[in-house]
């Protein structure tokens, strides 16, 4: 994507989004146990996610499906040959959008960490 935009002299922009990953909605109901230190009282309980969260292994599934949707909405339609690929043409113009998810854990450093 950068070797065309400087090819064709295009301007080419980058957007980061730390939590993209709690976007995606769930179609499944997942179940998980409580995290430490959230109900001592009653361990036998468990969390009923309604969100996706990282480490969930639907969540870039949960994520990609809504980032398709939103960008439909815009116009935008996803390449045949690269998912993460979207294209926009309107009239003369062609917009493409590059999308990359890295997850947390691939990081060098956690983002947040103490």
């Amino acid at each position: 994507m950068a070797a065309v935009a400087a090819d064709q002299n295009l301007s080419l922009h980058q957007l980061d989004v730390m939590t993209a990953f709690l976007n995606g909605e769930l179609e499944e109901e997942p179940y998980m146990q409580q995290p430490p230190g959230f109900n001592l009282d009653e361990l036998h309980l468990v969390c009923c996610l309604h969100r996706s969260i990282y480490g969930l292994k639907q969540a870039p599934r949960c994520w990609y499906r809504k980032l398709v949707e939103q960008l439909g909405s815009l116009g935008y339609e996803p390449s045949a040959a690269d998912a993460a690929l979207f294209v926009r043409r309107t009239g003369d113009h062609t917009v493409p959008l590059l999308c990359h998810v890295m997850s947390p854990g691939s990081l060098p450093c956690a983002p947040y960490s103490t």
